[in-house]
């Protein structure tokens, strides 16, 4: 069952009431859909570079999301203070397995790994959030605004109890707006923001389930009942991991300067400045003498990792001209760096979306070369968008990008691998994808019967990628596809290092129709 509902009520010119709730529920079901798929597990040979057998793992889950809000804002003169409380629990009922005896890998050696876990249950995630922020307006040229936020995280387990909380998410921010005349605009604003964890590394610490890997010297889908050895990473009797005291929640700090200017009655100038640093990450990583082991990198059992560093600094040019006229248009340009050894909750290096399971910040042989250009470091990047009315029925609009490409890696594997790379040159300086650029059209015409009869209605025509240079987008950047653990050397070289595995989608014609009643 979904539903959400708002409630809003205004006491007299003072006090403005607005209240809130909402239920949102799915899921989704990953396995194969063949017998083969289902049962066989799937086999990965590094050495030829091919895949085979089943798709290797179920995974059945739920999710649900609960949110609710109550919010004050009161009118007091120059004053305007606003203060509330928030609410979410996110919950996820999750069974997540592989096919026995494992994900099989066979290396350049000739050896084989089967990685097997098993997960089932449910984790919820409960966030309560208390807020209070004041806008003054000095005079009428300056207006400072005030506030402070906190956020609680707290990760309930199975059977209701507390795994792990983090309490210390105290986030200021202040801000400016001063008008020097009737035409300019100076702004500025600082802050810290928390980000809200998702479940995903709950659902490896709070629900017991085994994990390790199967080692064989034979082919495993011969006699998969034997192996030779087996590496135990969690029994499945306790909690995979304990729960951390001093737990710091993943945060960055950003500040901003901007000035905005207007160059006529219908056309405007901005200019900004963006400075975002990261102050802590949380993740998942890996310890020769513990395990897996969840943390703030560089602190507690994660001291072996590296602090986590991602900076982004951008300048930032807007133009904009809106009138009764014709033609309409906005546009930007931005000049940026984005640097560090830290993609984000999002594994960019890996593109998978793993929060907190960022394969290349895990062990600590990852360390070295692992700081430079991150993933989305686009140096130049600039969009442009625009309408122009042919007629009282026909409008014409467009939008434009142009950026530049992404910085490119050299990975290799490490021993303990299932996509974990190794940074075999420094971070983002393997060379850039190519720039690329991007034109889509709209044409939209009202239809003047249905407009007269009380229904207006409008044709869409829509031109997106318009001449697509069908441009490389996403590269492959492993070198090596096997590690060997006795010499310590890379084996086995990708035959496809270098090479696009992804373009810009073609060309594509769409043809709508909207009503409104």
């Amino acid at each position: 069952v979904n539903y959400s509902a708002q409630f809003q009520h205004r006491l007299g010119n003072i006090l403005l009431i607005d209240a809130g709730a909402a239920r949102y529920e799915a899921g989704h079901v990953f396995r194969g859909k063949t017998k083969v798929g289902r049962t066989e597990p799937l086999y990965i040979d590094q050495e030829t570079s091919t895949w085979s057998g089943g798709v290797g793992l179920i995974d059945d889950t739920g999710y649900v999301r609960i949110s609710g809000k109550a919010h004050g804002t009161l009118f007091l003169g120059k004053h305007t203070f606003k203060a509330g409380f928030e609410y979410e629990d996110n919950l996820i009922d999750q069974f997540w397995t592989t096919t026995f005896p494992g994900l099989i890998e066979k290396n350049a050696e000739g050896d084989y790994e089967a990685l097997y876990w098993s997960k089932e249950g449910l984790v919820h995630s409960r966030i309560p959030t208390l807020f209070a922020q004041n806008s003054w307006q000095v005079n009428e040229r300056l207006r400072l605004n005030a506030g402070l936020r906190w956020d609680g995280q707290y990760f309930i387990a199975t059977g209701d109890s507390v795994a792990q909380d983090i309490t210390n998410q105290f986030q200021p921010r202040l801000g400016f707006a001063f008008q020097p005349d009737a035409s300019q605009k100076i702004i500025g604003s600082v802050g810290r923001f928390y980000q809200q964890l998702p479940l995903r590394n709950e659902v490896d610490a709070s629900l017991p389930g085994p994990n390790g890997s199967r080692i064989y010297s034979e082919d495993p889908r011969l006699n998969p009942e034997d192996p030779d050895d087996i590496i135990v990473y969690a029994s499945g009797e306790d909690l995979a991991y304990k729960k951390i005291d001093d737990l710091e929640g993943e945060h960055f700090d950003e500040f901003t300067l901007g000035y905005e200017r207007a160059l006529s009655a219908h056309f405007k100038l901005g200019l900004r400045g963006v400075y975002r640093t990261l102050r802590q990450a949380y993740i998942n990583g890996w310890s020769q003498e513990t395990s897996f082991v969840l943390g703030n990198p560089g602190k507690g059992d994660l001291s072996f990792m590296p602090e986590p560093e991602r900076t982004y600094t951008a300048f930032e040019l807007t133009f904009e001209k809106t009138s009764r006229g014709r033609l309409n248009f906005a546009g930007s340009y931005v000049l940026s760096r984005s640097y560090g050894n830290y993609t984000g909750l999002f594994n960019a290096d890996a593109r998978a979306s793993t929060p907190g399971n960022n394969f290349s910040l895990q062990l600590e042989e990852q360390k070295a070369n692992s700081k430079g250009l991150l993933p989305n470091d686009r140096t130049h990047v600039f969009k442009l968008f625009g309408s122009y009315r042919v007629n009282e029925g026909l409008t014409a609009g467009a939008s434009f990008t142009l950026q530049s490409g992404t910085p490119l890696n050299e990975f290799g594997q490490v021993e303990f691998g299932y996509g974990r790379p190794l940074f075999l040159v420094k971070r983002g300086s393997a060379g850039r994808s190519p720039a690329i650029w991007d034109l889509n059209l709209r044409f939209v015409y009202d239809v003047p019967t249905m407009e007269k009869a009380g229904f207006p209605g409008r044709l869409i025509f829509d031109l997106m990628h318009v001449g697509s240079r069908r441009k490389a987008v996403n590269i492959d950047e492993w070198r090596y596809n096997s590690f060997d653990s006795e010499t310590g050397e890379q084996t086995n070289p990708n035959p496809n290092f270098g090479k696009a595995f992804s373009y810009q989608p073609p060309m594509t014609a769409r043809l709508g129709f909207e009503v409104d009643f």
